[in-house]
């Protein structure tokens, strides 16, 4: 079983100046730590993918601070190899809105604005769809224009070398 420590080190091994800070602008530190039976709950096919490293751990045990914290925002330093995730609450707005956080427990908002969300998102989609299937005719028109260019000389050539 491995264990994998994400977020700040501990106090002891920071400089005062940096706990100080910390503090004076009132920001928590966690240490966390995760291990691979906690984050695959007991799932055998999950728990070879992630000990075979065909799944990145620190993906799956950042999906699961970002859940366990859910809606503050969050900055996340892994000690070992000091890479940093950020977080804030308009990340989860745009990936997972919720009537009671989003929309003050009004389904009637909820409603119109997710419709709206869907309608303007189908609208990029087909103008995306048209935008490439014009760029893709007007590619195609000239090749087959422009391919009369080579037929002609490379017909002149191989009669040439038969006679």
């Amino acid at each position: 079983m491995t264990n994998r420590i994400l977020g700040v080190t501990d106090a002891s091994s920071e400089s005062s100046d940096s706990i100080d800070t910390l503090r004076a602008h009132g920001i928590a530190q966690h240490a966390i730590v995760l291990s691979m039976d906690e984050v695959s709950r007991g799932n055998l096919f999950y728990k070879y993918l992630l000990e075979f490293r065909v799944l990145d751990m620190r993906v799956v045990m950042i999906n699961q601070i970002m859940y366990t914290f859910h809606r503050r925002p969050m900055y996340v330093i892994e000690s070992m190899t000091r890479e940093t995730w950020y977080w804030s609450t308009q990340t989860f707005k745009d990936l997972n809105p919720l009537m009671k956080y989003d929309f003050n427990d009004n389904w009637k908002i909820m409603i119109i604005t997710q419709v709206a969300m869907k309608i303007f998102k189908l609208l990029g989609v087909l103008v995306v769809f048209a935008s490439i299937s014009v760029t893709n005719a007007l590619f195609i028109r000239i090749c087959i224009k422009s391919s009369i260019l080579l037929v002609f000389p490379m017909l002149l050539v191989s009669n040439r070398m038969q006679n």
